[in-house]
C-alpha cells in the first residue's frame, strides 16, 4: 500500500462530513424532522434567552445594589 492509498483520520472524517451533509440537505423524512427539531431547539433557546434568563434584561445602574 502506497502513501496515497492510504487513509487518514482526517480523510475519514472529511467522507463522513459529506455523507450527513447530503443526508441533512437531502429530502428525506428523517432529515425534515431533524430540521424541525433543530428550529425548534434554536427558538426555544432564544426564548429562554430573552424570557427567562436574567441575561436579556437591560443592566441595573451601578448605584442600585447600595
Amino acid at each position: 500500500m502506497t502513501t496515497s492509498e492510504q487513509k487518514g483520520p482526517a480523510q475519514g472524517i472529511a467522507e463522513a462530513q459529506q455523507l450527513m451533509r447530503s443526508w441533512f440537505f437531502g429530502g428525506s423524512w428523517s432529515a425534515a424532522l431533524a430540521w424541525a427539531v433543530l428550529v425548534v431547539s434554536l427558538i426555544t433557546v432564544l426564548a429562554w434567552f430573552f424570557i427567562a434568563s436574567p441575561y436579556g434584561a437591560p443592566a441595573a445602574p451601578v448605584y442600585a445594589e447600595f
